[in-house]
């Protein structure tokens, strides 16, 4: 009788073929017309780079990954508007695809490393990465957080409450998204909803030393 579709993309072909067919649908994502509820990925973004700048970090590797997706724009544009609050300018060195997955932001952040790239400071757009990114660093002798702090993006719980990340509110997302479809399914007006998402400061983000 309808559908909820996780992930929003630059070409959804999905979308109007669904339109089309007159079966109600939500998507978690953003795109217009159309029902859907999502976290502000983009706040998210801009929470995480303030919360590095403020401690001092300004070589800041943003872990992005599916730069056609949504989500991923949202917590880029975040990372970049930080980062000229505060005056920094962006190094294009400093945005590595880390494929959405730990074995994919491990092995960027290993090469990264291996062929001299400086940072002090890693916001992954994801716990996943995130992670893969931390072995990645203490397999070639860092320190989290005393050489390198890392943020995540998340709060998955099965990884754990040492990761320093940016919460989003799953079930709140998925009672909005179950909400929405049975607005579809009624026929009532399209209306789209943004929650806000929390940082949640843990052990792996300290002050820059030196």
């Amino acid at each position: 009788d309808g559908l909820i579709l996780h992930g929003a993309h630059d070409d959804i072909p999905r979308l109007g073929y669904l339109g089309r067919q007159g079966v109600p649908f939500v998507l978690v994502g953003r795109s217009p017309g159309v029902r859907w509820v999502m976290p502000d990925d983009y706040d998210g973004g801009l929470q995480a780079t303030r919360h590095l700048l403020a401690l001092g970090h300004r070589s800041i590797l943003h872990l992005g990954g599916l730069m056609s997706h949504q989500a991923f724009q949202d917590r880029y544009q975040g990372y970049l508007d930080a980062l000229a609050e505060a005056g920094v300018a962006p190094e294009r060195d400093r945005l590595l695809d880390g494929d959405f997955s730990s074995l994919g932001a491990y092995r960027a952040v290993r090469r990264a490393l291996e062929a001299g790239l400086s940072f002090t400071a890693i916001f992954a757009a994801s716990d996943e990465m995130a992670l893969g990114a931390i072995a990645a660093l203490e397999d070639l002798g860092y320190r989290v957080p005393l050489d390198v702090s890392v943020v995540g993006f998340d709060d998955l719980p099965e990884y754990g409450e040492r990761l320093t990340t940016v919460r989003q509110d799953i079930h709140a997302i998925t009672a909005h998204a179950a909400a929405l479809l049975r607005e579809g399914l009624r026929g009532e007006q399209v209306r789209s909803v943004t929650l806000p998402v929390q940082l949640v400061v843990r052990g792996t983000t300290a002050r820059k030393r030196g």
